[in-house]
């Protein structure tokens, strides 16, 4: 099983952000993709789909996701509007990705169930607030998940983590010794946790459990300056990531996870 993971793209169909054109930028992300890696399962945007949280920005988006011949998910981020969310992709608390498989431009789900694994969305948006919070229904429901399927993915915006960049770690996960508290307390711990928000690539383990955060499809934050308390944007290149699962021959499943810078010029040498 394969999946593409982009996250915040911060499409503005109204203006460009940093110099940077996001619309045009998920575009080429998502043409790259298609074209590199067809094969691929689904795909899923980890939040801040859209800058504003505007209609027309999501339907942008939606119009973008709809080129992927496999099923796109979206997950909310602290630039989302939610509820302008639900009017353009398909929302669903639960779906197979075969069910899925019949739905183009994007969906919103709390649960994916595949043969391999199953994967849970969590909605990590406070309302007028950078940070983030994962709510106690959500908690229960990945709590239910994780002692259904030993093989489960967990999505979300924020990250559980903290990144030592502390602009960014002020606007983090509120609850992430509550959510590490119920993990804890979980009969199966989950394979991977996907993430967003820090618009850095950042991978480790995270109290047992692999975590994996990219950089943006727009613009990046800086890292150099890991105490400054307010947040500075780069032109560092923009990246999606490639996912790569196999049944691990212990319990669990084996995870490669490749990231790609789809602006840089690709140029093969012979050996």
């Amino acid at each position: 099983m394969q999946f593409i993971h982009i996250t915040d793209p911060h499409v503005d169909i109204h203006k460009q952000h940093y110099g940077v054109d996001s619309f045009e930028c998920l575009s080429r992300a998502v043409d790259h993709a298609v074209q590199h890696v067809p094969q691929a399962d689904f795909l899923v945007v980890t939040g801040d789909v859209a800058n504003n949280g505007d209609k027309e920005s999501y339907r942008a988006v939606r119009e973008i996701l709809s080129r992927a011949p496999c099923p796109s998910f979206v997950v909310p981020g602290n630039h989302d509007n939610p509820s302008v969310m639900a009017e353009v992709f398909h929302r669903t608390s639960s779906i197979s990705l075969e069910e899925a498989a019949h739905l183009t431009g994007g969906i919103w789900t709390d649960v994916l169930q595949t043969k391999l694994l199953n994967a849970v969305f969590l909605d990590t948006h406070l309302e007028n607030e950078g940070a983030g919070a994962v709510s106690r229904q959500a908690m229960e429901l990945l709590l239910n998940v994780l002692g259904e399927n030993s093989h489960t993915l967990v999505f979300m915006h924020h990250p559980p983590f903290e990144s030592g960049i502390a602009a960014m770690d002020v606007i983090g996960l509120n609850n992430s010794a509550e959510l590490l508290a119920m993990l804890q307390r979980a009969e199966n711990k989950p394979a991977g946790i996907f993430c967003g928000h820090l618009h850095r690539s950042i991978s480790g383990i995270w109290n047992g459990i692999p975590v994996w955060c990219l950089r943006s499809t727009s613009h990046q934050v800086d890292m150099f300056d890991p105490n400054s308390e307010q947040i500075a944007c780069c032109s560092e290149a923009p990246e999606y990531g490639l996912a790569v699962l196999t049944q691990s021959e212990t319990k669990g499943a084996d995870i490669l996870f490749h990231t790609v810078r789809f602006t840089e010029s690709e140029q093969v040498f012979d050996s």
